[in-house]
């Protein structure tokens, strides 16, 4: 090639022997072109090689503030790390530090700040650089960090890591998310609660709690049968009664991630429920969403083939549909829900359609369950529709016995909502005499006489 290039080279010279003017451009734009070919290499080539052997010989973690799904996940991460480095003894080498350091709620906290910092972790050589990023637009700024450590093993990092990074503690704590159109949203961790420090009535022990610690025993059972490894319940009942509670102690007692969803927006069921395996997904009040609601007060289940008049819960419990001629105005409503939450089918198919749950255990919760859909509570779709009552007397008994570590021997107390025990024992915490007077007057007031099952 380059024998062929000086060959035209010399040609182009042969011809112009007898333009010296033109053959003296020539040499010259030939000369400076060289020359400057020559000082390009020298400045870029060792830059080049330099890059390569570098990006060779050291391995870089690199994460930032920002990120699609998971931008609080990454800012906890972030600001772990600041945490950690800045009671590092190395820090003192920093010479840039920022006030948005080792806490955010602390005054006075500091940390490195944007630039390049260095420290030695297990007699190993690490520097890291901190720099801001495009807002895109927001009033939050963001923030990218890459550590680096000479030679090509990983291994140093995964170490450092394990030192600064806020782990996943599934013993003692459970990680909950909130969706987000296709994926869910790092929200935060929470503290299990302690076992035993919870009244759980005895239908919701034999009916859910003791129905899934088997089913998470139970993987390769289904498997060989070629049933599809999920388990949905419906949670139903008055106001009140401790159903999204129900759904947090599921996830303690199992250990268990905790998804939240609400069916609202433009989401696709399909992809959360299909990213949630191996969690629990939460979906409150079911029956505020036009989608979940009754087509008709007289459906039509296309699945079963049959009409269906009224809505059918449990065994011996039938619950009247809706009354749509005391709902003025409903169309309009469940019209204008539909079109912000998707279809039902959406959320048909989400919980049993063509791509099969895979280990996901989903808890739907309502107060009017007789508004709800034929097709969205039907057997196979929800394996389970357990009544979440009142507390009865001796459901309250034993919450007196857990509370107050006594015994309680005295008049029948009423049936009443979880809630309002809660609330009347927060205001009589450290007397067990005021508290069970104030729920006795309940019963004088007749409030709450009534449960969900009509008794």
């Amino acid at each position: 090639m380059i024998e062929w290039v000086m060959g035209l080279y010399q040609t182009v010279l042969d011809q112009t022997v007898h333009m010296p003017q033109a053959q003296a451009a020539l040499v010259t734009i030939s000369s400076v072109s060289i020359a400057g070919l020559i000082g390009f290499l020298l400045i870029k080539l060792p830059k080049t090689i330099g890059n390569f052997f570098r990006g060779q010989c050291m391995t870089s973690l690199t994460f930032n503030t920002s990120g699609s799904t998971w931008g609080d996940y990454n800012q906890m991460q972030y600001t772990a790390f600041l945490k950690w480095f800045s009671k590092n003894a190395w820090f003192n080498w920093s010479r840039i530090i920022t006030l948005d350091g080792e806490s955010r709620n602390e005054f006075g906290a500091v940390g490195p700040g944007v630039g390049t910092h260095i420290f030695i972790f297990k007699r190993r050589f690490f520097f890291f650089r901190i720099t801001e990023k495009d807002s895109q637009g927001t009033h939050l700024s963001k923030y990218n960090i890459s550590i680096s450590v000479i030679g090509r093993s990983k291994q140093p990092l995964y170490e450092l890591m394990d030192a600064f990074m806020d782990q996943a503690d599934p013993a003692n704590y459970i990680t909950m998310f909130d969706a987000n159109k296709t994926d869910w949203t790092w929200v935060t961790r929470t503290q299990k609660r302690r076992p035993g420090t919870m009244v759980i009535q005895k239908n919701i022990q034999e009916e859910l709690i003791d129905p899934l610690k088997e089913f998470v025993n139970s993987r390769e059972w289904y498997m060989e049968r070629g049933l599809d490894y999920k388990f949905c319940a419906l949670l139903y009942g008055p106001p009140g009664t401790g159903k999204s509670s129900i759904a947090r102690e599921v996830a303690n007692v199992l250990g268990r991630n905790l998804y939240k969803m609400s069916p609202d927006g433009d989401i696709s069921y399909t992809s959360l429920f299909q990213n949630a395996k191996g969690g629990v997904v939460l979906i409150e009040d079911i029956d505020a969403f036009g989608i979940a609601r009754k087509r008709t007060s007289a459906v039509t289940d296309v699945e079963a083939g049959v009409a269906v008049p009224t809505t059918k819960i449990s065994s011996g419990s039938t619950l009247t549909p809706i009354n749509t001629d005391d709902d003025e105005g409903a169309s309009f409503g469940d019209a204008l829900s539909e079109y912000l939450g998707g279809s039902l089918s959406d959320l048909l198919n989400g919980l049993q359609g063509v791509i099969p749950l895979d280990d996901v255990i989903v808890l739907i919760t309502t107060n009017h369950p007789e508004k709800l859909d034929p097709a969205l509570i039907r057997d196979g779709r929800v394996d389970r529709r357990i009544l979440v009552d009142y507390f009865s007397h001796e459901d309250i008994v034993s919450y007196i016995k857990l509370m107050y570590k006594t015994d309680y021997v005295g008049e029948t107390l009423p049936s009443l909502p979880v809630a309002t025990v809660s609330k009347h024992f927060l205001d009589n915490k450290w007397s067990v005499n005021d508290f069970t007077k104030a729920l006795l007057s309940l019963k004088e007031d007749n409030v709450f006489l009534l449960n969900a099952s009509g008794e």
